[in-house]
Formats: C-alpha cells, structure tokens, sequence
C-alpha cells in the first residue's frame, strides 16, 4: 500500500483527482459519517488514512493545489479578456 502515499497522492491534482485515481488503481474507499476515511483493497483488507501514512495536512494541500489551480484559470481568462478588449493605441508623432 506504499504505492497510494508515494505514487498516487503525489501525482494527484486535487482530493476529488486522488479519488479517483485509487478507483481507477481497483481500489475501494471505506466512510466514516459521509467521509472517506480510508481505502478497502482488492483482497477486502482495510486501511485507514493514519495506517497509510497519509496525513490531515496531505488532504489539506490537495485542496490548496486545487483552489490554486481554479485561482489561475481565472487569472489566464482575465489576460485574455483584457487583451482581445484593449483597444489598439497607435502614437502619432
């Protein structure tokens, strides 16, 4: 199980991407209360987040990469609003 913490939760982009990633690896997510709070693997055993080695402030920065990524999407469609409304100034001499 050493491959969720040092393969997938890298390479994930958000905590919906890392999700998805363990589905897509056959693995199961267990809840507690309506919160993923672990994964089941192929042979039905287990495994909590605390077992896994993956930490509260792991998920944490999964939402800041997250928030981050939509924050400069954002940002690219300003530039691009504001470059195609700029009017073209030419300077006369």
């Amino acid at each position: 199980m050493k491959f969720v913490k040092d393969h997938l939760l890298p390479k994930a982009r958000s905590r919906q991407h890392f999700y998805e990633m363990l589905i897509d690896n056959g693995l199961f997510l267990t809840y507690h209360n309506g919160i993923p709070s672990g994964i089941i693997d192929t042979d039905g055993r287990k495994y909590s987040w605390k077992k896994l080695g993956i930490e509260p402030a792991q998920f944490f920065a999964l939402d800041q990469n997250e928030q981050l990524h939509h924050i400069d999407e954002r940002l690219k469609k300003l530039e691009h609003l504001r470059s195609d409304h700029q009017p073209e100034r030419s300077i006369e001499p």
